[in-house]
């Protein structure tokens, strides 16, 4: 769990100007050892997620997500505004 923290900390750094919106504390359990919030609608403005969106948005990812989107009926290359992730335990 610790790699995948880590890797989504170095890509959203590398986002630049994608900025997370305020974690709603609310929705945490209060058991929560760790949280990690990514605002998606900043990463999809910065360069990087203009270029991720664009990869994905073409060939065989396209086909994948156009599949993806059919089978829970919402588009995460758009629909998507943010995730956060966070669990009761540090290992």
């Amino acid at each position: 769990m610790k790699r995948l923290a880590l890797a989504a900390g170095a890509v959203f750094a590398m986002a630049g100007g994608a900025i997370a919106a305020p974690v709603n504390l609310n929705q945490v359990g209060a058991d929560a050892k760790w949280v990690i919030h990514a605002n998606v609608d900043g990463f999809r403005g910065s360069e990087l997620g203009k270029f991720i969106l664009q990869k994905v948005s073409t060939g065989k990812e396209n086909d994948k997500i156009n599949a993806l989107t059919a089978l829970i009926g919402s588009d995460p290359r758009t629909d998507l505004s943010g995730i956060t992730a966070y669990g009761p335990s540090n290992g």
